[in-house]
């Protein structure tokens, strides 16, 4: 199992599906199954809108330069094996051309809470994580290579970081 926290200023606006907050590319032999999702926000801007979006699919491409390279960490104690997968974060409209498939979560909320404005019930802790796992949904979605998985984050000037877990395992092992 992977494990990756990256910390990221989101794309603004509306989710523009070319710009991906956080992809992970998988090579041909490689698949894997998405366990959870979960987007973080510490900003959302001045328009208090924020929505969130994940996605499994193909890809034709990988653009090196474009996009910061993180490196997945392993949940395994001893981490016997490293990730076969790119994964990228901020990428910018060039670096997801190709990346085709199916949205699997999609969350949001119209008026962005802070504490100043979460009210007297919820003033100690306002809701700043959205998330998605495979246990509530009853399915895992699955990246087979030459496939992907994208998170999307989108607010006016938003700023958080993104966790995906998952399991990477080599295509042949599936039956």
């Amino acid at each position: 199992m992977r494990k990756r926290h990256y910390p990221l200023t989101f794309g603004a606006g509306d989710i523009d599906e070319t710009e991906q907050d956080i992809v992970i590319y998988v090579p041909s032999g490689t698949t894997i199954g998405i366990l959870e999702v979960c987007v973080y926000m510490e900003a959302f801007g001045t328009t208090a809108v924020f929505e969130c979006m994940g996605k499994v699919g193909t890809y034709t491409t990988i653009s090196a330069a474009v996009g910061s390279t993180i490196t997945p960490r392993n949940l395994r104690s001893d981490s016997p094996f490293t990730s076969n997968c790119t994964i990228k974060a901020a990428c910018s409209t060039t670096a997801s051309s190709g990346l085709t498939g199916a949205e699997f979560w999609r969350d949001g909320i119209q008026h962005a809470k802070t504490l100043a404005t979460a009210g007297a019930a919820n003033v100690n802790r306002p809701t700043f994580k959205f998330s998605w796992n495979h246990k509530q949904s009853g399915f895992i979605p699955m990246a087979i290579g030459t496939g992907a998985c994208a998170v999307y984050a989108a607010s006016q000037a938003g700023s958080g970081f993104i966790t995906v877990t998952y399991v990477e395992i080599p295509t042949s092992r599936i039956k």
